[in-house]
């Protein structure tokens, strides 16, 4: 049954986040408003009914946390931007949140309705690199993952459209390839801009040699952009020598775990699964059995594809090796 998340519901949770395994969270039905600025302490007061920085302290605390649902609910990536690289793709002024590392390493659903404000204007598509590389590292053992980005919030200030690039190659979400037990993907967005190739490497149809010598190429045209990336992380790095990096939770000391993030929203990050996906033996989301890119239900694989580009039909062979009963 799903709670409001109150601040006296929240201080509950707070108190025992051991016991915590399953989250159904909805937003107050009477306010419909975001906070532009990430929900700082100091707009807490301005009529909003939920508290989501409380709800990420609890993703940051709540080690046996299994279901997560957050229906409406909005989620920031700078909540997930553990090395502040935001700021080299985007001339905003940088967020204060203090971002931190989810220790419910074993979550199995994540429902999610992620936002990002002023840094969604931009094709640099980081913002999606950042969440699909965070997901990816942070929650190994996802069977459900469904992630909403919303066209368009409404403040207190005003109102603003946000254009996402969610699907593109550059977009990142080949990060979510090493994911062994996800079963069902389901990605809303009011259009899906990209090229086959981009894409259908979700389903076996698109990995053949003809789509990988496609993405091959979108990868070596990135030269340029690699290089200046390059170039704006080391003076980042330079500029933030010797400052503490704050972050919120204790997964924070898993060395492992943060080497595994170390080029988290980086396009080299792209470029370097990418080249892991093209080995031999690398099998792409072995339990994949449904896949929505758009606002509808999810379908096979290999359908969802039919539905999103005309592709040809499958031989016979094809058609044996992608059948399964579900």
């Amino acid at each position: 049954m799903p709670y409001y998340l109150s601040p006296p519901m929240a201080k509950y949770l707070t108190e025992q986040p051991v016991a915590l395994t399953t989250l159904n969270i909805i937003q107050v039905y009477h306010n419909l408003h975001c906070i532009h600025y990430g929900w700082l302490a100091n707009y807490l007061d301005r009529g909003s009914g939920y508290v989501p920085i409380t709800w990420h302290r609890l993703l940051c605390e709540s080690s046996n946390l299994r279901h997560l649902k957050t229906l409406k609910m909005p989620y920031m990536t700078d909540y997930m931007d553990l090395h502040r690289r935001s700021v080299i793709y985007s001339k905003a002024v940088p967020s204060v949140i203090v971002p931190g590392v989810w220790i419910c390493r074993g979550l199995e659903r994540l429902h999610l309705d992620l936002h990002t404000h002023e840094h969604a204007t931009a094709r640099g598509s980081h913002q999606t690199r950042i969440a699909y590389g965070y997901i990816a590292r942070v929650c190994p053992h996802l069977q459900d993952l469904r992630i909403r980005f919303p066209g368009n919030c409404e403040f207190f200030e005003g109102y603003a459209q946000w254009k996402h690039h969610p699907f593109v190659l550059e977009g990142g979400l080949c990060l979510l390839s090493g994911l062994k037990c996800l079963e069902r993907l389901r990605l809303e967005y009011r259009t899906v801009e990209c090229e086959i190739a981009e894409l259908n490497w979700l389903c076996q149809s698109g990995r053949n040699e003809e789509h990988r010598v496609r993405r091959r190429q979108l990868v070596e045209g990135w030269l340029w952009r690699l290089e200046h990336e390059a170039k704006l992380e080391a003076d980042r790095l330079q500029s933030t020598a010797g400052a503490a990096i704050g972050l919120l939770g204790p997964g924070a000391d898993d060395e492992k775990l943060m080497a595994s993030l170390a080029s988290l929203g980086l396009l080299q990050d792209v470029k370097d699964v990418m080249v892991t996906m093209d080995k031999y033996g690398f099998v792409c989301l072995p339990s994949l059995q449904l896949l929505a890119c758009g606002d509808h239900l999810p379908q096979r694989p290999e359908k969802e594809m039919r539905s999103l580009f005309y592709v040809e039909p499958l031989g016979l062979i094809e058609r044996l090796s992608n059948y399964s009963p579900f």
